[in-house]
Protein backbone atom coordinates (compact mmCIF):
# COMPACT_ATOMS: atom_id res chain seq x y z
CA UNK A 1 0.00 0.00 0.00
CA UNK A 2 1.46 3.34 -1.06
CA UNK A 3 -0.35 5.79 1.22
CA UNK A 4 1.16 7.37 4.32
CA UNK A 5 -1.18 5.49 6.64
CA UNK A 6 -1.91 1.80 7.17
CA UNK A 7 -5.21 -0.06 6.94
CA UNK A 8 -6.47 -3.20 8.67
CA UNK A 9 -9.32 -5.13 7.07
CA UNK A 10 -11.47 -7.03 9.56
CA UNK A 11 -13.93 -9.56 8.12
CA UNK A 12 -16.70 -11.17 10.15
CA UNK A 13 -17.34 -14.67 8.78
CA UNK A 14 -20.87 -15.99 9.12
CA UNK A 15 -21.09 -19.18 7.08
CA UNK A 16 -17.60 -20.59 7.11
CA UNK A 17 -15.86 -19.08 4.11
CA UNK A 18 -18.42 -18.68 1.32
CA UNK A 19 -17.56 -15.49 -0.56
CA UNK A 20 -14.53 -14.80 1.62
CA UNK A 21 -11.94 -14.89 -1.15
CA UNK A 22 -13.90 -12.36 -3.23
CA UNK A 23 -14.00 -9.98 -0.27
CA UNK A 24 -10.26 -10.23 0.38
CA UNK A 25 -9.32 -9.90 -3.29
CA UNK A 26 -11.42 -6.76 -3.70
CA UNK A 27 -9.49 -5.08 -0.87
CA UNK A 28 -6.05 -6.68 -1.21
CA UNK A 29 -4.48 -3.69 -2.99
CA UNK A 30 -5.39 -1.29 -0.18
CA UNK A 31 -4.73 -3.19 3.06
CA UNK A 32 -1.67 -3.85 5.20
CA UNK A 33 -3.22 -6.28 7.68
CA UNK A 34 -6.04 -8.84 7.52
CA UNK A 35 -8.00 -10.15 10.50
CA UNK A 36 -10.67 -12.84 10.14
CA UNK A 37 -13.22 -13.68 12.83
CA UNK A 38 -14.97 -17.05 12.43
CA UNK A 39 -16.87 -19.67 14.39
CA UNK A 40 -16.59 -22.34 11.69
CA UNK A 41 -14.33 -25.40 11.63
CA UNK A 42 -14.38 -25.64 7.83
CA UNK A 43 -10.94 -26.13 6.32
CA UNK A 44 -11.70 -23.54 3.64
CA UNK A 45 -11.46 -20.71 6.17
CA UNK A 46 -8.11 -21.90 7.49
CA UNK A 47 -6.74 -22.34 3.96
CA UNK A 48 -7.76 -18.81 2.99
CA UNK A 49 -6.30 -17.38 6.21
CA UNK A 50 -2.97 -19.08 5.50
CA UNK A 51 -2.98 -18.01 1.85
CA UNK A 52 -3.35 -14.34 2.78
CA UNK A 53 -1.19 -14.41 5.92
CA UNK A 54 -4.23 -13.39 7.97
CA UNK A 55 -4.77 -13.44 11.70
CA UNK A 56 -7.64 -15.89 12.33
CA UNK A 57 -9.68 -15.46 15.51
CA UNK A 58 -11.87 -18.40 16.44
CA UNK A 59 -15.07 -17.49 18.31
CA UNK A 60 -16.86 -20.33 20.10
CA UNK A 61 -20.44 -20.76 18.83
CA UNK A 62 -22.80 -19.18 19.29
CA UNK A 63 -21.04 -15.82 19.09
CA UNK A 64 -22.66 -12.43 18.72
CA UNK A 65 -21.80 -9.87 16.08
CA UNK A 66 -20.76 -7.27 18.73
CA UNK A 67 -18.37 -9.80 20.26
CA UNK A 68 -16.85 -10.50 16.86
CA UNK A 69 -16.40 -6.78 16.16
CA UNK A 70 -14.74 -6.14 19.49
CA UNK A 71 -12.39 -9.10 19.07
CA UNK A 72 -11.32 -7.94 15.61
CA UNK A 73 -10.77 -4.31 16.62
CA UNK A 74 -8.69 -5.26 19.67
CA UNK A 75 -6.36 -7.26 17.42
CA UNK A 76 -5.92 -4.54 14.75
CA UNK A 77 -2.60 -2.66 14.71
CA UNK A 78 -2.92 -0.29 11.74
CA UNK A 79 -3.90 3.40 11.65
CA UNK A 80 -7.34 2.74 10.18
CA UNK A 81 -9.77 -0.18 10.36
CA UNK A 82 -12.23 -1.27 7.67
CA UNK A 83 -15.00 -3.61 8.87
CA UNK A 84 -16.65 -5.92 6.32
CA UNK A 85 -18.72 -9.10 6.27
CA UNK A 86 -17.73 -12.02 4.09
CA UNK A 87 -19.25 -11.67 0.66
CA UNK A 88 -18.83 -7.88 0.67
CA UNK A 89 -16.78 -6.48 -2.21
CA UNK A 90 -15.31 -2.99 -2.24
CA UNK A 91 -14.74 -0.57 -5.07
CA UNK A 92 -13.01 2.79 -4.49
CA UNK A 93 -15.07 5.86 -5.31
CA UNK A 94 -11.99 7.27 -7.04
CA UNK A 95 -8.32 6.26 -7.35
CA UNK A 96 -7.29 8.94 -4.85
CA UNK A 97 -10.09 8.51 -2.33
CA UNK A 98 -8.05 6.61 0.25
CA UNK A 99 -5.13 9.01 0.05
CA UNK A 100 -7.48 11.81 1.08
CA UNK A 101 -8.18 10.24 4.48
CA UNK A 102 -5.03 11.55 6.14
CA UNK A 103 -5.76 15.05 4.79
CA UNK A 104 -8.70 15.32 7.22
CA UNK A 105 -7.01 14.84 10.61
CA UNK A 106 -10.14 15.79 12.56
CA UNK A 107 -12.11 12.88 11.14
CA UNK A 108 -12.22 9.67 13.17
CA UNK A 109 -14.59 7.73 10.92
CA UNK A 110 -15.94 7.71 7.39
CA UNK A 111 -19.11 6.40 5.83
CA UNK A 112 -19.30 4.13 2.82
CA UNK A 113 -22.18 3.39 0.50
CA UNK A 114 -23.26 -0.25 0.65
CA UNK A 115 -25.28 -1.62 -2.28
CA UNK A 116 -27.06 -4.92 -1.70
CA UNK A 117 -28.56 -7.27 -4.27
CA UNK A 118 -31.45 -9.01 -2.50
CA UNK A 119 -32.59 -12.63 -3.11
CA UNK A 120 -35.24 -11.40 -5.57
CA UNK A 121 -32.52 -9.41 -7.43
CA UNK A 122 -33.89 -6.09 -6.24
CA UNK A 123 -31.25 -3.56 -5.22
CA UNK A 124 -31.05 -1.39 -2.12
CA UNK A 125 -28.38 0.97 -0.85
CA UNK A 126 -27.49 2.45 2.51
CA UNK A 127 -24.81 4.64 3.99
CA UNK A 128 -22.90 2.76 6.70
CA UNK A 129 -20.02 3.59 9.04
CA UNK A 130 -17.39 0.91 8.47
CA UNK A 131 -14.08 2.83 8.29
CA UNK A 132 -12.57 3.99 11.58
CA UNK A 133 -9.38 5.53 12.86
CA UNK A 134 -7.81 3.04 15.25
CA UNK A 135 -7.63 3.94 18.94
CA UNK A 136 -7.31 2.01 22.23
CA UNK A 137 -10.93 2.78 23.07
CA UNK A 138 -12.51 2.06 19.68
CA UNK A 139 -13.81 -1.40 20.63
CA UNK A 140 -15.97 0.19 23.34
CA UNK A 141 -17.50 2.66 20.86
CA UNK A 142 -18.82 0.16 18.31
CA UNK A 143 -22.16 -0.70 19.92
CA UNK A 144 -24.01 1.49 17.41
CA UNK A 145 -22.82 -0.79 14.61
CA UNK A 146 -25.00 -3.58 15.97
CA UNK A 147 -28.07 -1.40 15.38
CA UNK A 148 -29.50 -0.48 12.00
CA UNK A 149 -27.66 2.66 10.81
CA UNK A 150 -29.48 5.99 10.98
CA UNK A 151 -29.58 8.40 8.08
CA UNK A 152 -29.92 12.06 8.90
CA UNK A 153 -28.83 15.26 7.22
CA UNK A 154 -26.41 15.82 10.10
CA UNK A 155 -24.74 12.47 9.47
CA UNK A 156 -24.58 13.21 5.75
CA UNK A 157 -22.93 16.60 6.31
CA UNK A 158 -20.46 15.21 8.81
CA UNK A 159 -18.97 12.81 6.28
CA UNK A 160 -18.86 13.98 2.70
CA UNK A 161 -16.06 11.68 1.58
CA UNK A 162 -17.01 8.03 0.94
CA UNK A 163 -13.74 6.23 0.21
CA UNK A 164 -15.41 2.95 -0.75
CA UNK A 165 -18.57 1.63 -2.29
CA UNK A 166 -19.35 -1.81 -0.90
CA UNK A 167 -21.27 -4.38 -2.92
CA UNK A 168 -22.92 -7.46 -1.49
CA UNK A 169 -25.22 -10.14 -2.88
CA UNK A 170 -27.60 -12.16 -0.69
CA UNK A 171 -29.08 -15.42 -1.98
CA UNK A 172 -32.19 -17.14 -0.67
CA UNK A 173 -30.03 -20.00 0.64
CA UNK A 174 -27.81 -17.55 2.56
CA UNK A 175 -30.84 -15.83 4.05
CA UNK A 176 -32.32 -19.18 5.07
CA UNK A 177 -29.03 -20.11 6.78
CA UNK A 178 -28.94 -16.74 8.57
CA UNK A 179 -32.49 -17.22 9.88
CA UNK A 180 -31.73 -20.80 10.99
CA UNK A 181 -28.66 -19.58 12.90
CA UNK A 182 -30.70 -16.85 14.59
CA UNK A 183 -33.30 -19.41 15.69
CA UNK A 184 -30.57 -21.32 17.54
CA UNK A 185 -29.87 -18.28 19.70
CA UNK A 186 -31.99 -17.10 22.59
CA UNK A 187 -34.50 -14.48 21.39
CA UNK A 188 -32.33 -12.89 18.69
CA UNK A 189 -33.59 -9.28 18.29
CA UNK A 190 -33.36 -9.34 14.48
CA UNK A 191 -35.09 -12.69 13.97
CA UNK A 192 -38.66 -11.37 13.45
CA UNK A 193 -37.50 -9.06 10.64
CA UNK A 194 -35.34 -11.56 8.78
CA UNK A 195 -37.88 -14.37 9.18
CA UNK A 196 -40.51 -12.09 7.63
CA UNK A 197 -38.15 -11.14 4.80
CA UNK A 198 -37.45 -14.81 4.13
CA UNK A 199 -41.17 -15.46 3.70
CA UNK A 200 -41.43 -12.47 1.36
CA UNK A 201 -38.58 -13.68 -0.84
CA UNK A 202 -40.11 -17.18 -0.94
CA UNK A 203 -43.29 -15.65 -2.34
CA UNK A 204 -45.32 -16.50 0.76
CA UNK A 205 -46.90 -13.07 0.83
CA UNK A 206 -49.80 -13.85 3.16
CA UNK A 207 -47.38 -15.18 5.78
CA UNK A 208 -45.03 -12.28 5.12
CA UNK A 209 -47.79 -9.75 5.83
CA UNK A 210 -48.55 -11.34 9.17
CA UNK A 211 -44.86 -11.59 10.10
CA UNK A 212 -44.07 -8.01 9.06
CA UNK A 213 -47.01 -6.63 11.05
CA UNK A 214 -45.56 -8.37 14.12
CA UNK A 215 -41.95 -7.38 13.41
CA UNK A 216 -42.42 -3.67 12.68
CA UNK A 217 -43.43 -2.58 16.23
CA UNK A 218 -40.23 -4.21 17.54
CA UNK A 219 -37.87 -2.41 15.16
CA UNK A 220 -35.94 0.85 15.50
CA UNK A 221 -38.27 3.46 14.03
CA UNK A 222 -35.87 5.34 11.75
CA UNK A 223 -33.52 2.62 10.52
CA UNK A 224 -33.13 1.54 6.92
CA UNK A 225 -34.30 -1.96 7.80
CA UNK A 226 -37.55 -0.60 9.18
CA UNK A 227 -38.04 1.43 6.01
CA UNK A 228 -37.36 -1.69 3.97
CA UNK A 229 -39.89 -3.67 6.02
CA UNK A 230 -42.57 -1.03 5.45
CA UNK A 231 -42.03 -1.21 1.71
CA UNK A 232 -42.12 -5.02 1.75
CA UNK A 233 -45.39 -4.93 3.69
CA UNK A 234 -46.96 -2.63 1.09
CA UNK A 235 -45.55 -4.74 -1.76
CA UNK A 236 -46.95 -7.92 -0.19
CA UNK A 237 -50.42 -6.39 -0.08
CA UNK A 238 -49.97 -5.24 -3.69
CA UNK A 239 -48.90 -8.69 -4.89
CA UNK A 240 -51.93 -10.18 -3.11
CA UNK A 241 -54.04 -7.57 -4.97
CA UNK A 242 -55.22 -6.16 -1.65
CA UNK A 243 -55.09 -2.59 -2.92
CA UNK A 244 -56.83 -0.77 -0.07
CA UNK A 245 -54.61 -2.28 2.69
CA UNK A 246 -51.62 -1.57 0.43
CA UNK A 247 -52.52 2.11 0.21
CA UNK A 248 -53.06 2.29 3.96
CA UNK A 249 -49.63 0.75 4.59
CA UNK A 250 -48.03 3.18 2.12
CA UNK A 251 -49.64 6.25 3.68
CA UNK A 252 -48.44 5.22 7.15
CA UNK A 253 -44.93 4.60 5.83
CA UNK A 254 -44.79 7.93 3.98
CA UNK A 255 -45.27 9.77 7.27
CA UNK A 256 -41.79 8.55 8.23
CA UNK A 257 -40.18 8.17 4.78
CA UNK A 258 -41.76 10.89 2.60
CA UNK A 259 -38.96 10.79 -0.01
CA UNK A 260 -38.67 7.01 -0.40
CA UNK A 261 -39.40 6.52 -4.14
CA UNK A 262 -40.48 2.89 -3.78
CA UNK A 263 -43.39 3.88 -1.57
CA UNK A 264 -44.68 6.31 -4.20
CA UNK A 265 -44.18 3.67 -6.89
CA UNK A 266 -46.16 1.05 -4.94
CA UNK A 267 -48.87 3.63 -4.28
CA UNK A 268 -49.05 4.34 -8.01
CA UNK A 269 -49.31 0.62 -8.77
CA UNK A 270 -52.13 0.23 -6.23
CA UNK A 271 -54.06 3.09 -7.81
CA UNK A 272 -53.52 1.46 -11.19
CA UNK A 273 -55.10 -1.69 -9.80
CA UNK A 274 -58.06 0.38 -8.65
CA UNK A 275 -58.16 2.15 -12.05
CA UNK A 276 -57.85 5.55 -10.38
CA UNK A 277 -55.78 7.07 -13.18
CA UNK A 278 -55.25 10.62 -11.87
CA UNK A 279 -54.13 9.38 -8.46
CA UNK A 280 -51.83 6.82 -10.11
CA UNK A 281 -50.24 9.48 -12.31
CA UNK A 282 -49.69 11.80 -9.35
CA UNK A 283 -48.02 9.02 -7.35
CA UNK A 284 -45.76 8.06 -10.25
CA UNK A 285 -44.67 11.67 -10.79
CA UNK A 286 -43.89 11.95 -7.08
CA UNK A 287 -41.87 8.76 -7.37
CA UNK A 288 -39.83 10.25 -10.23
CA UNK A 289 -39.21 13.42 -8.20
CA UNK A 290 -38.18 11.42 -5.12
CA UNK A 291 -35.58 9.50 -7.09
CA UNK A 292 -33.47 12.67 -7.30
CA UNK A 293 -34.08 13.70 -3.67
CA UNK A 294 -33.00 10.65 -1.72
CA UNK A 295 -29.37 10.13 -0.73
CA UNK A 296 -29.25 6.64 0.75
CA UNK A 297 -31.63 4.54 -1.33
CA UNK A 298 -31.15 2.96 -4.69
CA UNK A 299 -34.58 1.97 -5.84
CA UNK A 300 -35.71 -1.38 -4.57
CA UNK A 301 -38.10 -1.60 -7.53
CA UNK A 302 -35.43 -0.68 -10.10
CA UNK A 303 -37.25 2.59 -10.68
CA UNK A 304 -36.32 4.76 -13.62
CA UNK A 305 -37.81 8.30 -13.55
CA UNK A 306 -38.33 8.21 -17.32
CA UNK A 307 -40.28 4.96 -16.99
CA UNK A 308 -42.42 6.67 -14.34
CA UNK A 309 -43.12 9.52 -16.78
CA UNK A 310 -44.14 7.04 -19.47
CA UNK A 311 -46.47 5.18 -17.12
CA UNK A 312 -47.97 8.43 -15.83
CA UNK A 313 -48.53 9.54 -19.43
CA UNK A 314 -50.44 6.32 -20.11
CA UNK A 315 -52.61 7.09 -17.06
CA UNK A 316 -53.41 10.53 -18.46
CA UNK A 317 -54.20 8.92 -21.81
CA UNK A 318 -56.69 6.56 -20.18
CA UNK A 319 -58.28 9.53 -18.46
CA UNK A 320 -58.29 11.50 -21.72
CA UNK A 321 -56.10 14.23 -20.21
CA UNK A 322 -54.38 14.76 -23.55
CA UNK A 323 -52.48 17.94 -22.69
CA UNK A 324 -50.92 16.36 -19.59
CA UNK A 325 -50.06 13.25 -21.58
CA UNK A 326 -48.35 15.25 -24.36
CA UNK A 327 -46.38 17.32 -21.84
CA UNK A 328 -45.00 14.17 -20.22
CA UNK A 329 -44.19 12.53 -23.56
CA UNK A 330 -42.26 15.63 -24.62
CA UNK A 331 -40.29 15.32 -21.38
CA UNK A 332 -39.64 11.61 -22.06
CA UNK A 333 -38.49 12.29 -25.61
CA UNK A 334 -36.19 15.14 -24.57
CA UNK A 335 -34.54 12.98 -21.92
CA UNK A 336 -34.13 10.10 -24.37
CA UNK A 337 -32.45 12.49 -26.82
CA UNK A 338 -30.06 13.71 -24.12
CA UNK A 339 -29.22 10.12 -23.17
CA UNK A 340 -28.51 9.25 -26.79
CA UNK A 341 -26.04 12.15 -27.08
Amino acid sequence: MKSSFTLTLCIIIKDGGSGLSDTIMSAAHYIDELILVDNSTRHLTFSIANAYNATLLRMPPPFSYPEALQAAVKEASCDWILLLDEGDRIEPSSPTSLSLLHSQPAATSFCCKRITSEPDHSVTAETVSVLFQNSPHLHRQLSFLTQAPLHSDAAENRTQLRPFTIYRSVSLAQLQLQVDQMKQQTSHPDLPYWAAMLQYYKGEYFLAIDALLKALPLMVKDSIYTSHARVRLAQSYLLMQQFEPCLEAVEQALLLDPDYPDLHYVRGAAYLGLEQWDAAAAALLQCAASCSMTHYYISDCDIDPIACYRLAASCYNRNQAVENMMELMDLVLSNCTLSAK
